[in-house]
């Protein structure tokens, strides 16, 4: 862990000590009189740095760099087989390694010493991206030269992966250089042109061809192409299941709460989509106004942005913009909730009558790419959970249920709801319950629904099972019944038929402990789960408008 304002030398001494194992505060009077327990030398015996672990023995660099190198026993401290940190590790679920790192940065240096301790792993397989293509792409001649000495080859996937953004980079490179050109050929003076030869009409003949086959592409797409490896290393962190955990609850109290359709909704534009320098400026304007340093902000952006740049050469996604959007809003770091809380609010003043306040025509941009990013996945059928923790004046649900909880509409059963911006669930049922029995009052949402969104793919805790919900989407009450985890439970077979998911309370059995609780009893109890039917999206539309 460091402060927000250590400086990158600093970032790397920790991360370096970390993935080592290293003892980082053990000073040079601390380890005079101890020896390496590989070598049986001393300090000063060694030719490299003498350094002291985390369980407390003490260890030549070179030395403990042999024995991790030679296989499995190399994961455990020679001396008491204590576990060592892998230094292949990611600090997030696809984040970057330290060796990445260091070869985006061009250091020939700390590649060598992480290569030194095993940081390249097994022989990777063909699908993966290695750090060789990251070296190729960005030009760091230094790093591609340690890692070919060491027997590194390109993949076929890093081949592919290196034509994907060298064609990307070409294409966007040319257009710039086309709209230059033509402004410079607007303000200048015309001049009378010089007959052409037979030759050159063919060669201008032949790239008006290749320049067709091409499809046209904005040229602020370079911005999407540009690393600044010193915001990536303020952004390297190691994510801890829990704190990934409370960001979860978060989103899930902070994502826009189901709305009575009754209301008047602004009706629904489909806004061209953002260009990246466009897109880029409301990634940053949001994130500022979510409670973000300028620091952390930039940091948390070209983490993103180094995301997304492997998922477009992976093949796995065909939108760079798309995949920057929700990796910003699935973050895992603390606070990092706090962008979908404010993108909620923009969601909710698009949707309503009243004109648009600045702050959410600035994240217009974002708002729209966000929309097409989610509606792009594919669509899930199942049942999804949202947990919410609430506090009342009466210590029971009965304000929630009867909607005088501010963001939440009544929820009698066979009320229809909207949602009108993203939503975050989780598939599992007992997430949810732990984020709503945090306070006295406790509603967990049973949501089955057709249109649910698996962005575990784009999660750095994809652990968690976290859906999105696309805006706009309609729900009915079917019916209130108590907190249990076999009413949580039911309906969410995973055999892969749909009738098994969303059949669980159609025909509710009343001479059962899990039917349906009367209004009057619902309202008088501290926690209850809301079970929620999507709608057909075209009766939900016709309804709408019919209102």
């Amino acid at each position: 862990e460091c402060p927000e304002s250590a400086s990158v030398e600093d970032r790397m001494k920790v991360a370096i000590a970390g993935v080592l194992g290293e003892d980082a505060s053990a000073t040079d009077d601390q380890l005079k009189g101890e020896m390496c327990v590989i070598c049986m030398e001393g300090p000063a015996d060694g030719e490299t740095p003498f350094k002291r672990l985390y369980c407390g023995h003490c260890f030549h660099r070179g030395c403990l760099g042999g024995w991790r190198a030679e296989g499995q026993n190399g994961a455990s401290c020679p001396a008491c087989r204590k576990p060592l940190p892998e230094p292949t590790a990611r600090a997030e679920a696809g984040g970057l390694t330290l060796l990445e790192l260091a070869t985006l940065g061009n250091s020939d240096d700390l590649a060598s010493l992480l290569l030194s301790v095993g940081a390249g792993g097994k022989a990777s397989k063909s699908s993966d991206i290695t750090p060789l293509m990251w070296a190729h792409w960005k030009g760091c001649e230094a790093v591609a030269t340690v890692l070919t000495s060491k027997g590194w080859q390109l993949t076929n996937s890093d081949l592919e992966g290196l034509q994907i953004l060298r064609n990307l980079q070409r294409r966007a490179s040319k257009q710039q250089a086309t709209e230059a050109a033509a402004q410079e050929g607007g303000s200048s003076s015309s001049k009378p042109s010089e007959k052409k030869n037979q030759n050159e009409e063919e060669k201008d003949k032949e790239k008006d061809e290749e320049d067709e086959e091409d499809e046209a592409i904005e040229p602020t797409m370079l911005q999407l192409l540009e690393v600044n490896v010193s915001a990536l290393w303020h952004h390297l962190c190691a994510i801890r299941h829990s704190e990934a955990v409370l960001e979860l609850r978060a989103r899930m109290a902070s994502s826009s709460k189901p709305q009575s359709v009754m209301t008047a909704d602004r009706p629904r534009v489909d806004d061209p989509q953002p260009s990246a320098a466009e897109f880029l400026k409301a990634c940053s304007a949001a994130l500022s106004s979510a409670g973000e340093s300028s620091i952390a902000a930039e940091s948390r952006l070209e983490a993103a942005k180094v995301f997304a740049l492997r998922r477009f050469a992976e093949g796995q996604t065909q939108s760079i913009m798309s995949a920057m959007a929700l990796r910003l809003v699935l973050g895992a770091k603390p606070g990092s909730a706090r962008l979908l809380a404010k993108l909620s609010e923009s969601f909710m003043a698009l949707c309503s009558q009243a004109p648009l306040r600045p702050a959410d025509e600035e994240v217009l941009p974002l708002l729209t790419q966000l929309q097409l990013a989610v509606e792009a996945l594919p669509a899930e059928r199942g049942v999804q959970f949202l947990g919410l923790s609430l506090s009342t004046a009466s210590g029971t649900l009965r304000e929630a249920l009867a909607g005088e909880v501010e963001g939440l509409a009544a929820l009698h059963p066979g009320n229809l709801l909207l949602w009108r911006g993203c939503v975050s669930v989780t598939s599992d049922p007992m997430l949810a319950k732990e984020a709503a029995l945090e306070k006295s009052v406790s509603l967990v949402f049973k949501v089955r629904s057709s249109c649910s969104r698996d962005v575990a793919a784009y999660s750095p805790s994809p652990d968690l099972r976290e859906r999105l919900l696309p805006p706009r989407r309609c729900f009915r009450v079917v019916g209130i019944f108590a907190l249990e985890d076999m009413i949580l439970q039911r309906g969410t077979s995973s055999s892969g038929h749909a009738a098994e998911l969303l059949e669980a309370f159609e025909v509710p059995n009343v001479g059962s402990s899990f039917g349906a609780l009367a209004w009057e009893e619902a309202c008088t109890r501290k926690a209850a789960c809301v079970v929620l039917d999507e709608e057909e999206q075209p009766q939900a539309t016709a309804l709408a408008a019919k209102i």
